[in-house]
C-alpha cells in the first residue's frame, strides 16, 4: 500500500508538471496568434517582394545561327604570337654580353669573319697540345685554318698580326697553327712573339738542346731562331725587353719587320691583347694585315668593339676577325674533311716540303 502511494504521488507531479507546460505553450500559440492579427490589420507586408529572382530583361534570342569567326581569331593570334617572339627575341639580343656565331660577330663589329674554327679543347688544354695543323691535317679545324689562310691571300700581305681584346680567347693558338701551316707549303716563315708579357712561342717550336740564340742588334737576322719545323723560323720577344721594362718602340719594329721582308716569304706576328697591353696598337700600324680573335660564348660585345675601335684608331690594316670555338659545325663540311685523304699530302714535322707555286 505504501508502495502504491508513493507511485500515486509521483504520477500526479508528472501530470501537474505537464500541463504547466501546455498552459506555456497555449499562451505561446495565443501570443503568436494576436501579433499575426496586429501585422495583418497594419499592412506591413504590403510591397514586400518575398520571391530572390529578378528579371530586368527579357532573354535576347539571334535570328541567325552563332558561328566562331575562325580566320579572324588566327589571324590575331599569329600577329600576337609574332610580336611577343620578337620581343623575345630583342630582349635576349639585348642582354646578351657574349658573341657565339658568325652572324653575330658580323653584325656587331661590322667585320667579316675569316674563318670559324670549331671547339677543339675542352677547359683545360695545353698550347703544346694545339699544333692541331700537324697533328690532326684532316680534322675541321685544320680545314677552318686553310680557310683562314685563303681568306687573308686576297690581301696579299707579307704580315700577318694575329691578336685579341683579351686574354684567353686563342691569339697565339690561331698564330702558331697558321704560321706552322705556311712553312708546310714551302713557304720561309717567321713567326714573331711579340706578346711581351707572356711569351710562349719558344716553347713549342724551340729545341731546348740547341740553346739561345746569340745576342746582338735588334734587327740583325742572327737573332732569329731555327725551329723543330722546316721553314719555320722564330723570333722571340724576350730578349727585346731592356732594362728599364720598355719593349722595342714601333720604329724598331718597323726595322726588324723589313729586315724580314728580304729574307722571308711571310711573317706571322703573334702579339699582346689590345685591351690589356698597349704594345700591340703600337705594332699593329706596322703590319699588312691585322686579325682579331674573337672566342664564341667568352668574348664580350664591349671589348670586342673597343678593340675594334682602337685598331681603326691606329689606322690598322683590320683584314677581319677570326671566330674560335664556334659550335655551329657544319655536318656536311665535317663529313666531307674526314673522308679526304690529307694526311698523304700534308707535310709533317721532319719533313721538308717543295715550293708552291
Amino acid at each position: 500500500m505504501r508502495e502504491q502511494k508513493l507511485e500515486l504521488i509521483k504520477v500526479d507531479g508528472i501530470k501537474q508538471e505537464y500541463r504547466t507546460y501546455q498552459r506555456k505553450v497555449e499562451a505561446a500559440y495565443a501570443t503568436y496568434d494576436s501579433l499575426l492579427d496586429r501585422i495583418n490589420d497594419m499592412d506591413v507586408s504590403d510591397g514586400v517582394d518575398e520571391t530572390l529572382i529578378h528579371v530586368f530583361f527579357e532573354p535576347m534570342v539571334s535570328s541567325k545561327p552563332i558561328s566562331l569567326k575562325k580566320k579572324l581569331t588566327v589571324m590575331i593570334a599569329g600577329v600576337f604570337g609574332s610580336m611577343c617572339g620578337m620581343a623575345v627575341v630583342l630582349a635576349i639580343g639585348l642582354l646578351a654580353r657574349t658573341m657565339n656565331s658568325r652572324k653575330q660577330v658580323e653584325s656587331t663589329l661590322g667585320l667579316s669573319v675569316l674563318s670559324e674554327l670549331p671547339k677543339a679543347f675542352d677547359k683545360d688544354w695545353d698550347l703544346k697540345d694545339s699544333l692541331l695543323v700537324t697533328s690532326q691535317p684532316n680534322s675541321l679545324v685544320s680545314e677552318s685554318f686553310r680557310a683562314l689562310r685563303t681568306s687573308l691571300s686576297s690581301y696579299t700581305p707579307r704580315s700577318v698580326m694575329v691578336t685579341s681584346a683579351s686574354p684567353g680567347e686563342g691569339k697565339s693558338f690561331c698564330a702558331a697553327n697558321l704560321a706552322l701551316l705556311q712553312a708546310n707549303m714551302g713557304y720561309r716563315t717567321l713567326l714573331v712573339d711579340a706578346d711581351f708579357c707572356k711569351p710562349r712561342m719558344a716553347e713549342l717550336f724551340i729545341d731546348p738542346m740547341r740553346g739561345e740564340a746569340a745576342e746582338g742588334a735588334l734587327t740583325a737576322q742572327n737573332l732569329c731562331q731555327e725551329t723543330v719545323c722546316p721553314n719555320l723560323f722564330l723570333l722571340s720577344c724576350g730578349r727585346f725587353t731592356s732594362n728599364t721594362g720598355e719593349p722595342m718602340n714601333g720604329e724598331i719594329f718597323a726595322q726588324m719587320l723589313q729586315d724580314a721582308y728580304t729574307a722571308f716569304d711571310c711573317v706571322i706576328i703573334d702579339t699582346s691583347p689590345v685591351n690589356v697591353v698597349s704594345d700591340t696598337l703600337t705594332y699593329s700600324r706596322h703590319a699588312d694585315a691585322v686579325v682579331l680573335v674573337v672566342r664564341s660564348g667568352k668574348t664580350k660585345t664591349d671589348e670586342a668593339r673597343h678593340a675594334m675601335r682602337e685598331l681603326q684608331r691606329m689606322r690598322a690594316s683590320l683584314a677581319g676577325c677570326v671566330l674560335n670555338g664556334s659550335s655551329n659545325s657544319n655536318r656536311d663540311q665535317a663529313a666531307y674533311v674526314k673522308g679526304t685523304s690529307r694526311s698523304k699530302a700534308t707535310v709533317k714535322v721532319g719533313h721538308n716540303p717543295a715550293p708552291s707555286v
